[in-house]
């Protein structure tokens, strides 16, 4: 009987996602980098995912349908993850890479953790000013932005930032159930069963919503049982 494993994808150089891998290592997880695109035998058919098969490791390869669920760390495929390649071709060798990947993630009947938006490969990838409006939105504390063409980027997050995790119902940070919740609505209401909110707290008005991304600090034990449980809920 063939094993069935978790995927966790991200780039080569993301050492939190290999280390996550190994943690899981017990339900077979297998880090699968822009590189394991390049191997021979995948098959992805388009309405019936569950018939497919995956390259792993050195000439083999894994039905689709013994992928019990998926976490994605990658935004894109990037130019640099293609060594590999011939550079002049990297660039349409990488926007090939994330168009197929978008497709088979987003057919996969599996838990995929978070799924593909059409701009990121993990889910809702807005910028600040857009979370900054959808938190407004829900009555949530907001910090505005400001945006000048002439000066160098803020630093992000600022600093002095607490930062609550959210997978899927449940939160993880040093903050009072208030904040909690607000990271909570805005997860749901961005359909991201992933999300790190960052709220500044020295200010006199209390806790204000500062902005989100989509990739929390994974190394964090009950963050990372958290989202292997999340992975596997089906």
């Amino acid at each position: 009987m063939t094993s069935r494993v978790i995927l966790v994808i991200a780039d080569a150089c993301d050492h939190a996602a290999r280390a996550l891998a190994g943690r899981w290592a017990a339900h077979r997880a297998l880090l699968l980098t822009p590189d394991s695109l390049s191997a021979r035998g995948w098959r992805h058919h388009v309405g019936a995912p569950e018939s497919g098969e995956l390259a792993i490791g050195v000439g083999g390869t894994l039905e689709t349908v013994n992928v019990v669920g998926v976490y994605t760390r990658l935004s894109h495929v990037r130019e640099e993850d293609l060594c590999c390649i011939v550079e002049s071709d990297r660039a349409y060798v990488a926007a090939e890479m994330t168009s197929f990947l978008q497709a088979w993630l987003s057919e996969l009947p599996c838990p995929v953790v978070n799924r593909p938006t059409p701009t990121c490969l993990s889910g809702p990838y807005w910028r600040r000013e857009r979370w900054i409006h959808a938190a407004a939105g829900l009555g949530i504390p907001v910090r505005a932005v400001d945006r000048n063409a002439s000066a160098a980027a803020p630093d992000w997050p600022c600093t002095g930032a607490i930062a609550v995790t959210v997978v899927g119902d449940r939160w993880f940070g040093r903050v009072d159930d208030l904040v909690a919740t607000h990271a909570l609505r805005l997860a749901r209401l961005a359909e991201a069963e992933v999300l790190q909110a960052f709220f500044e707290t020295d200010t006199d008005a209390g806790a204000r919503f500062i902005g989100a991304d989509l990739w929390p600090d994974v190394m964090v034990p009950d963050v990372a049982d958290a989202l292997l449980r999340r992975v596997l809920r089906a």
